[in-house]
């Protein structure tokens, strides 16, 4: 149960960095335009 939590809440911080990655390179993109 634990463990699984554990799992659940590292996937979420991954998501949330990798939205943020995304956000970062499309402002890139619309720098870049």
């Amino acid at each position: 149960m634990v463990f699984g939590l554990w799992g659940f809440l590292r996937l979420g911080a991954n998501l949330i960095r990798l939205c943020n990655e995304m956000k970062r390179g499309a402002q890139r993109v619309v720098v870049a335009v």
